[in-house]
Formats: C-alpha cells, structure tokens, sequence
C-alpha cells in the first residue's frame, strides 16, 4: 500500500521517475477538478475511465473500497482517483494516462456548465455579496448561495503550469505558472472601523449524488491508510527545478493585470500583444472560440475584460513586462505619479513576501533591498563580463581588491543616479547584461534621467515622483515676471502679443492652483476622515465637498455663482467660494457641534483606552480642532484671500483677453502689482502646505528610546519632519516609498499626530477601486475583542486591507 513519505522523500523519488513535466501537467490539471464547483447534477462521463490509467497504488485503494461496500460505476473510480491524484503514493498512472483527452473532458464539462471557479480578481464578486441582503454567513456559503454568487459571474482565471483556465475554457500557455484555482474568496472586510481586516469566504459543494460518492470514498481511505503523504509541494514545484531559489519573481504578474491595469488599459495591452510576435498565436486561439466572423480590429473589444485577463497570461512573464513597461513610459496606461499599484485579491503561492508593484515608472518586482540589488548587480555582471579592470578603473582603484566594499562606498558617497550614469550606463555590454536580467528596456529617444530613474525602480528604490502642475505655476510665475520687466510704461501690440502668450497659460495655472487650495482645505476641514475618507484624499471628493459644504452657488454681489464638480470652475467662480470659505471658517464658532457628534457604533474598539487617544469625536474635522488652532488657520487663510482680492485677478486676466478692446488692456505697473500679490499669496499656500503637494519621505532616523523621525521632502526640495510613534492611533509611520500629504497644522493638538493623507490619484485604477472596501456588518454582531474569544470566520491576515 506504501508508507507515508515526507516532503523530502517524495523528491528523492521524483528525482528517478521520468517523464516529470507530464507528472506536474496532469496534477495541474486535478488542481482544477479538486478546486472546482461542481455542478449538483454532476455526473462523470465514461470517457474518464478510457483516459485515466490508475496505478498499482490506485488499483489497491479501489479493491479496498469496495470491499467496503463503496461501490460505483468506473467513470466514478477513475474521475475520483484523478482529483485525489495521490495518497500516499500516487494513485495515477501518469504515463499512460492520455493528457490531452483529461484536457478536453474538463473543457467539456466547463462548456456544460458543470465545472466552475470563482473569478478571484476584481471587484465583481466581492460587490455582488456585498449587494446581497441575505449574505450573512461569516466564513461559508452553503451550496444554493454558492451557487447564486457564480450564476453570471465570469469564469475564474487561474493556471496551473501552461494551463490557464478562464472564459475561454481551459486553454495551454506559453509561460507555466502556479496560480491554482482556489475557492476561498475575499467577500467582506471587517466592519469594526478600527481593524477593516480582509474575510475569507468558502464556496461549500453541492451534495450531490457524485459528491457524497468522494466524501465517502476518500473518509474510507484517510481512516484506514491514514493521512496522505506530502505530495503536494514536490509536485507543484516540478517545473521550478534549478529556477528563482530565492523567489520567482513576478509570480503574481497574474494579479497585477487582473486588478491594477484596468478598462481600456487592459485592452490596450492585449492589443499591444497582438501586434508582437504572438499574433498568430493568440489570433489562432481567439477564433477558435469565437470564429472568424468578428473583424480583426473588434477582436479585443469584444472579449470581455476576464477573457482578456485570460488572453494575456497565455503570454511569456517577460514580453508582458515589456508590454507593460513599454505602455507605461508612453502613458497609454497612464498612472498618475502619486499611484502604486500593487495586488488586492488573490495571493498564492511559496512567494508570497516577493510583490510586484507598478508605478508611472514601470512594473518591478524585488527580492533584495535595493542598494545591495544595484551593488551585487555591478559587481556580479562586470565579473561575468570579464571587465572587472573596467570597474576598477571608473571607481578610480589601483587594484582589483576590495572592489565590493568601493562600490557601495561609491553608492553611499554619489547617490544611485549617478552611480547608474558612471558605473552602468557608459558600457553598453553592462547596461545590455542588466536589462537582460531585469526584464529592462530602452526606449528610443529616451532621456538619459528617466533611464536611469527607471532601471533604479526595477532594482528596488522608491524614487519621489510629483505633478508638475505646482512647479509651472512657478515657473509661469517667473516667465510673466520677466516679460513684463522688459516692457514700458506704453505697451504696443507687440507688447500686448507677448504679455497675451505668457499671461493666458499663467492664469490657467492659477485657476487650477485656486481649485485646489479651496477643494483641499474645504475637504480637509469638512470630512469624515475615520469612516468616510479614511484619510485618503480623492480630488473628485475633494470638489463634491465644496458643495456640501458650501452650497451649490454663492453670492458675491450681485452675481451668482456656480460650483462645477467637474474642475471647469472660472477665475471668478473661485474668487467667489474662496471668500465663501473664508466666511465659513470664521463663523464655525457659531455652530451647535452636537448636530455632528459620531454615532456609538462608529467608535473603534479602543476608543476608551486610556493612552491611545481617539480624538475624532465629530463627523467633521473642524468640530475636533481646538479653538486656538482653528482660529490660527483660519488668519491664513484670510490673508491668501486678501492678497488675491486686492491682487484684482478677474480684471487682469480679463484685460489681457484677445478679445478686449485694446484701451482695456491693464498697464504693466497695475499687472506687476497683480503679479507680486500672486507671489505672495502661492508662496503662503506652498510653504504653510495649503494645496495638495505630494511629500516623499527620504530619511528615517530613531533612537534606542523609540523615537522615530521622518525627513520628508516636496517638488520643490523643501523639507519638513514629523515624528512618530503617535498617541493617535489611526496614524500609522510613514513610508518611504509612499507619498502623502500633510496637514497645515496639528489640528488634533496631540503629539507626533500631525494629519497625514494619503493620496487616491484620478485614473483608470483608482475609479475601478474607488468603492472598496465596503464596510457591512457581517455578522450583524461581532465578537468584541476583549473578550478573548477567537472569532468563527477566517480573516486572511498576510495582507491589510488598505492596500487600495
């Protein structure tokens, strides 16, 4: 019957067994049987017993079982011992087993409608539960809700080795993977404010008559040979033998392009594939699925998103990266500088700790910390290379000794760009070496800094990026200023020309600069950053709060104007809510606070401890800011508001109009005047961090006492400090490679609390995510956390549920 056999003695078996690569197809392809939701009218066909060859083990197994009065057809037996697949030895006769009829049998049975997998990635399932008033269970559906959930949702995309299944059916690659199908699926976060952790949901089976016949089967199996031997592992890992020993990186490639690239952004990759090297290939498949009959430019638009999902992982890891990367660089899948995308659904796998990530800089995926990843990568591939006297003589050394410990000194003394530029770039062998290894590419024309900046974010740094939208108003700031002083008292149509071509681009950059200094403050002031922003800040948010906060329309005069949530909001239209604004500001003493104070089940479990602090009372921010505090913020902002009222906008920018009459044009002292109060007022914004600038953190430094400083720095260079750790709990440290934004003061008054959001950028990305997660009460009562019981759901905690 064979003894039951460790992980290390299954691959000293495996190591004298040939024809390995079919061993790991076929187990791949019971990874989907034994994962799979089965129809309740299931019912193997004949055909499994003509394909599947049982082994002498199996053969045991089976007299035993039916000696026992367990007794079915042979479809049955031979379908069983297939998803079993082994015991404590295999239970297949793999090598005369007919692989490509199994294949076709499950393609068969997903057509039929009997085989199914949830669609693990995205957002569908996870709203259609969440839509569901009946949805209660915690860690189970049972099978009729199973059921409901997968009618009309897409078939799940997984792959195991070349397999990837999915709505094309269950097609074979070019690239094996290890993505096994799986029917735990992330439903509902916690609702508990404070925690919002990932649950797992099991789809429970039909109990069918099949499915009662495999229960007993293998109960019978376990009870009598005992527990199966450690297969599993061995085998999965077949196609990996002497590849990735530290990780493989991007295993999750596949969650990247189901979750993060999204929308035409995915189309656009399929089509980019398309026009490779792989058309044939991937045409060739389409039109097996859907025929001839669709025109050759449709094709991708009328597959569904989870069909492309599907299409594309049929595709080698690294043309996907160029894709991806090339597509990037291009902006044809544009992310924004603050974004990072990174996976949110389903995580599998012995690399679980190694993350892609992508960014507006390309997708990467690291194993090492980034200066010994850019140190080891010189040293190692100028080695190889044989050019180790190259080396040594652009690091300025006599001899070959100690070339390592002169690299990092290097890296430590000059920076990572310039160690690029100096060690990488000047050789073409080396920089052909490294973008060979990394899965690197570049692009033609390409300038020399963006290269750089790029091939840095493969080996692992988090380099600043930042809007240019605050360094143009500078830099129009400076041009308007310059042309003017060159300019007399009497202004000819020259003159006018030229103030025209440089004025009109600095007031565009001023009504964008007025948008969001009253979009920021206005938001920052007037949400409910613990349940409803949980501080990140959205900019399509951010104008929907002008109007709940300040009204639809204002009055200033006789004129009435309106707030465009759209962000097309006029000089004067700005000039209007911005003293609205300050209005507001001034009369919130006036406000009863108790019409805002947080309802009992929107306090977190430890809102009563007696060191942590929870200071949002309120529903609205401003409601939780001591007096003397809101009363200095609101001193600046009435001086900005000063300045650009007297700086007379509307009548400058009106009077440079091509279309005004030439006797209105402004004279050059009344715009350098208007110029000056600009200045003035955009400095004030920008120091005292008014407007949403992006801060990157560059240093972190701590004590044996556990203080912890952060050195963050903005577009400009400026740098400021915060210090952690907070006596406000819902402040987390701040991360290097994350950006953030923050507050023009300390508002809640504690220590090391200073507000600091995180930024949800306008894309493709952001929109797709934007109601996720959701917070429901499932369970409509759930275990306190003081009471030291464990709960009865499965909370899947390796990932936090603010990845998004």
């Amino acid at each position: 019957m064979g003894k039951w056999l460790s992980s290390s003695e299954v691959n000293k078996k495996l190591k004298g067994m040939e024809y390995k690569e079919k061993l790991f197809r076929l187990f791949g392809l019971s990874l989907f049987c034994a994962e799979g939701f089965l129809s309740a009218n299931f019912q193997p066909s004949t055909d499994w017993n003509e394909c599947v060859k049982i082994s002498e083990t199996g053969e045991q197994y089976l007299q035993h079982v039916r000696n026992k009065g367990i007794v079915n057809d042979s479809a049955y037996e031979a379908f069983t011992l297939f998803k079993l697949f082994y015991h404590t030895d295999l239970l297949v006769n793999y090598i005369e087993s007919d692989l490509s009829g199994i294949l076709e049998l499950l393609n068969q049975m997903e057509r039929d409608g009997h085989l199914r997998w949830p669609y693990a990635y995205g957002n569908k399932l996870y709203h259609k539960y969440n839509d569901w008033p009946e949805a209660t269970e915690t860690d189970h559906l049972n099978p009729d809700e199973a059921e409901f959930l997968l009618d009309g949702m897409p078939q799940g995309v997984f792959q195991v080795g070349p397999f990837v299944s999915g709505p094309l059916g269950i097609l074979i690659g070019k690239e094996d993977r290890l993505l096994s199908p799986d029917l735990d699926v992330v439903l509902w976060h916690c609702s508990d404010p404070g925690c919002l952790a990932r649950h797992l949901v099991k789809l429970c089976k039909h109990k069918s008559e099949y499915q009662n016949y495999f229960e007993r089967f293998n109960r019978e199996i376990r009870d009598h040979f005992g527990p199966e031997s450690e297969w599993e592992k061995p085998l999965l890992l077949i196609h990996r033998t002497g590849k990735w020993q530290h990780g493989r990186p991007y295993h999750d490639l596949p969650t990247i392009i189901g979750d993060c690239i999204i929308g035409p952004e995915r189309q656009n990759l399929l089509k980019r594939a398309l026009k490779s090297k792989y058309f044939e290939f991937l045409n060739k498949t389409l039109r097996e699925k859907y025929g001839n009959d669709i025109p050759q430019l449709d094709l991708v638009n009328y597959l569904s998103p989870e069909a492309q999902h599907q299409a594309l992982l049929l595709l080698p890891d690294r043309d996907l990266i160029y894709f991806i990367d090339e597509l990037v660089a291009n902006k044809v899948i544009l992310i924004p500088p603050a974004e990072l995308r990174t996976r949110i659904t389903y995580v599998y796998g012995p690399d679980l700790k190694l993350k892609s990530s992508l960014s507006s800089l390309g997708i990467r995926s690291c194993i090492y910390p980034a200066v010994i990843e850019l140190a080891s990568t010189i040293w190692s591939t100028y080695e190889s290379l044989g050019q180790n006297d190259d080396l040594s003589w652009r690091l300025r050394k006599t001899d070959l000794s100690g070339l390592k410990h002169s690299i990092f000194e290097f890296i430590r003394t000059h920076g990572p760009e310039k160690t690029v530029k100096d060690l990488i770039l000047p050789s073409r062998s080396v920089i052909t070496a490294i973008a060979e290894e990394y899965n690197f590419q570049i692009f033609p024309g390409e300038d020399e800094r963006k290269t750089i900046r790029r091939l840095l974010w493969k080996l692992g740094f988090n380099l600043s990026r930042y809007e240019e939208n605050y360094e143009i108003l500078h830099n129009r700031l400076q041009e308007f200023q310059a042309c003017l002083l060159t300019l007399g008292s009497k202004l000819g149509e020259g003159d006018k020309a030229k103030v025209r071509g440089v004025g009109v681009n600095l007031f565009v950059s001023m009504e964008s600069f007025l948008e969001d200094l009253i979009c920021y403050n206005v938001w920052m002031l007037s949400a409910d950053h613990f349940t409803g922003t949980h501080f990140k800040y959205n900019r399509r948010d951010a104008h929907n709060s002008v109007v709940l906060a300040l009204g639809a329309e204002v009055n200033s005069g006789e004129e009435t104007f309106a707030w465009s949530i759209e962000g097309s909001n006029t000089l004067g239209t700005l000039m209007a809510y911005l003293h609205c604004f300050r209005a507001w500001l001034k009369n919130r003493h006036e406000v009863d606070k108790t019409q805002l104070e947080r309802k009992k089940e929107d306090f977190p479990h430890y809102a009563d401890d007696k060191v942590w602090v929870f200071p949002y009372l309120h529903t609205q921010l401003w409601a939780d800011v001591p007096s003397e505090i809101l009363v200095g913020y609101t001193e600046t902002i009435e001086s900005i508001s000063k300045q650009l009222a007297q700086a007379d906008l509307s009548n400058i920018r009106n009077g440079i109009d091509h279309k005004r009459e030439d006797d209105k044009f402004p004279e050059t002292d009344r715009m350098l005047a208007c110029l000056s109060r600009i200045h003035q007022a955009v400095e004030i914004a920008d120091t005292k961090r008014l407007i949403p600038k992006l801060f990157w953190g560059n240093e972190i430094e701590g004590d044996s006492h556990g203080n912890i400083r952060y050195t963050l720095e903005d577009y400009r260079g400026s740098v400021i400090s915060l210090w952690d750790p907070p006596i406000v709990m819902t402040h987390k440290g701040q991360s290097l490679g994350e950006p953030c934004l923050v507050a023009p003061t300390d508002f809640l008054f504690q220590p090391n609390s200073t507000l600091r959001f995180r930024i949800v950028a306008k894309s493709e990305f952001s929109d797709y995510w934007e109601n996720y997660p959701r917070r429901r009460f499932v369970p409509s009562e759930e275990i306190e956390p003081d009471q030291g019981i464990a709960p009865a759901y499965k909370t899947e905690e390796t990932i936090s549920c603010d990845q998004v």
